[in-house]
């Protein structure tokens, strides 16, 4: 092999290639952290994007945050439309999670999370672009190969099975064949650019000397009580130490993302130092989905060694042996579908009437296992039937862990019964269910069913839609190939915008080398794709002083309230002689209260809320009768001091 040979092998199998296992877990972390920023916007739904709320549509399309925008929520104005708009955003994320549709559930999430994010861009953060970036490259990739309906579903379509074919299945080893795609290595790079700009902009004081994190946890806005705790009792050094350390693990990271050599080894550390950032970073303030996307991006580093490392401990732990009614119809499907999402190979599927009397325990004969399933530990000799024994079945799958409480929650007096009884209810019904649902009935004759196994236990024709993989016309290899070509044209062109955004918006590029204006075609791509590429987080200094926005506002019952301690904190006190030390509220709340000084177009709609006080709360003497908002601004203590300084503040805005 030549010299050219081994570079470009090795480029590819470093650089281009992931594992389908690792794009399947990539897929099931993305789609939880999409329902989980969903759920976290659905919180304040009515706040953030109604015509009620701060943010109404008429504001934003008359005065966007930003050029070049597209959202379909513009279209909702009510928070019960938004509410259902919102239902189906879930629909799009969870058929994502499941792996159903794949790649039409990538597209959606995508433009789906690009609605959500520009319908409230006043309130975007770092986290929101690192979300956005993820989706686009991975939308390049096959997320749903592995771990997926998709998956199993392309399986199940591949003919007729027997009951020892299914057996063996549960046993086969999975395809671990890696894909390789130009799209792997740009997930890579932007990985390696946030880590590397984040460090390359960290050249302030504040991180020279080491008191960037001490200043950091001066930010009551979007400290949690954790972050608070730590403030009140870490040492300096600890956290001059732990300003240092970010500096080395942000710099660090990149290198071992790309590096070629030392692999998983560097790919694993690089896991370990990604996790251990972020959940540090969590733990102690609320910067949205930050860290949680950061973590889903590190999924993608996870190697076929790491999974073969897993799946020999999993394949170790015990097995569990299965007897199933292989003359139900309904019954083999559900087995057929176990021996696809067994990955681990933890369960034996075995044919209720192939089995011996000598491998049962006392007690059970091969024909009374017609009317239940039985799972039995060929280690200890226990034994489960009925829901007890499913509850082991999916205790074993892969993260059945997570499920371990259903076993449980069967033995506990009156459900365990009340579970049994629905099993039975089922198994008395299993032939009208197979029939109903179009498989073999019940019932089928013991005697020559190895010879019609094959007819009979295979989906009917109407369930399986034949593929044939030899059959291609002209047309459709001549329009794979034009699909796959715009594909790749697509990506080669977002790795190109998204390269002159990174030479554009960050000023720690050389001069030589930094793009000042971007042409308009390309700020338009970035703007529409949300590729932004500025990251500086905490960069060149951490913030030395800390704001807040107080509105003091004079009701008609004569109290004094503040409407939005009242929606962002639960409070309704006026805290007006320094920025309460509490955990800060949302990071909604934090971004807006952070930006909307400076932002006069939507000055209108917070003058409206306020006033509309009275109507969130339901009592006519709370009535606004003058109000006053303010942005309070204070010096954070310095290392060794406890007390903010040099407090002041100034109106903004004030009426009606």
């Amino acid at each position: 092999m030549t010299t050219r040979s081994r570079f470009l092998k090795g480029l590819v199998s470093t650089q281009l290639s992931v594992d389908p296992r690792t794009l399947g877990a990539t897929r099931i972390a993305l789609a939880l952290l999409l329902l989980f920023d969903l759920g976290k916007r659905t919180a304040e739904l009515a706040t953030w994007y109604s015509n009620s709320g701060l943010l109404p549509n008429h504001t934003l399309l008359w005065r966007p945050v930003r050029q070049w925008q597209m959202s379909f929520l513009w279209m909702f104005s009510y928070w019960q439309e938004v509410a259902i708009a919102f239902f189906a955003i879930a629909l799009v994320y969870l058929a994502l999670l499941v792996g159903y549709r794949t790649r039409l559930a990538q597209v959606l999430s995508l433009l789906c999370l690009i609605s959500l994010q520009v319908r409230v861009d006043l309130l975007s953060n770092g986290g929101d672009i690192v979300v956005c970036t993820l989706l686009w490259w991975t939308l390049f990739l096959p997320l749903g190969e592995r771990f997926s309906l998709d998956a199993i579903a392309r399986s199940l379509r591949f003919g007729a099975e027997t009951p020892a074919q299914v057996r063996s299945f549960a046993a086969r080893p999975r395809t671990t064949t890696p894909h390789i795609s130009l799209a792997v290595l740009a997930a890579m790079l932007q990985l390696s650019v946030i880590y590397f700009f984040n460090a390359a902009s960290k050249q302030g004081v504040t991180w020279y000397e080491g008191s960037a994190i001490h200043y950091f946890l001066q930010q009551e806005r979007i400290l949690t009580p954790l972050g608070l705790i730590a403030r009140e009792h870490l040492p300096y050094v600890i956290t001059q130490w732990l300003s240092y350390a970010t500096l080395v693990v942000e710099g660090i990271l990149p290198l071992l993302i790309l590096s070629p050599w030392g692999r998983p080894w560097t790919r694993r550390i690089a896991i370990l130092l990604l996790v251990g950032l972020h959940t540090n970073i969590a733990l102690m303030s609320n910067l949205g989905v930050f860290s949680p996307a950061m973590c889903v991006f590190g999924t993608l580093l996870v190697s076929r060694a790491d999974w073969d490392a897993l799946g020999a401990w999993a394949r170790g732990r015990r097995r569990r042996t299965v007897f199933y009614d292989s003359g139900c119809g309904i019954c083999f499907q559900l087995a057929r579908i176990l021996a696809r999402v067994d990955l681990f190979a933890r369960l034996d599927l075995r044919a209720s009437r192939d089995a011996r009397s000598d491998e049962l325990p006392k007690g059970f004969a091969p024909d009374s296992l017609a009317d239940t399933l039985l799972v039995l530990d060929a280690e200890t000799g226990r034994t489960w039937v009925k829901s007890a024994a499913w509850a082991q079945v999916i205790r074993s799958l892969p993260l059945g862990f997570l499920f371990g409480w259903i076993r449980w929650l069967v033995r506990l007096p009156g459900v365990g019964s009340l579970c049994d009884r629905a099993y039975e209810a089922f198994a008395r019904n299993r032939a009208a269910i197979s029939e109903f649902l179009g498989y073999a009935a019940c019932e089928i004759p013991a005697t020559g069913a190895s010879q019609s196994a094959s007819a009979q236990f295979s989906p009917p024709a109407r369930k399986l839609e034949t593929e044939s993989r030899t059959a291609h016309t002209g047309w459709t290899r001549w329009r794979q190939n034009a699909g796959v070509g715009l594909r790749e044209a697509a990506l080669l062109f977002l790795i190109f915008v998204a390269t002159a955004q990174v030479l554009h918006e960050n000023s720690v590029i050389p001069e030589p080398f930094r793009i000042k204006t971007l042409p308009r075609w390309i700020a338009a791509s970035i703007s529409y794709t949300r590729l932004y590429q500025g990251w500086r987080m905490f960069a060149p200094d951490a913030p030395v002083s800390e704001m807040n926005v107080i509105v003091e506002a004079k009701t008609l019952s004569g109290r004094f309230v503040d409407p939005i301690r009242a929606a962002s904190e639960g409070s309704h006190e006026v805290k007006s002689d320094r920025i309460a030390v509490q955990p800060g509220p949302s990071v909604y709340w934090a971004d807006y209260l952070h930006r909307i000084e400076g932002r006069g177009s939507y000055h209108g709609p917070l003058r409206d809320w306020i006033l509309a006080y009275h109507e969130r709360t339901g009592n006519p003497d709370d009535r606004i009768l003058s109000f006053v908002a303010a942005v309070i601004e204070q010096d954070s203590p310095a290392p060794g001091e406890k007390s903010p300084t040099r407090v002041r503040s100034r109106v903004f805005l004030q009426g009606p």
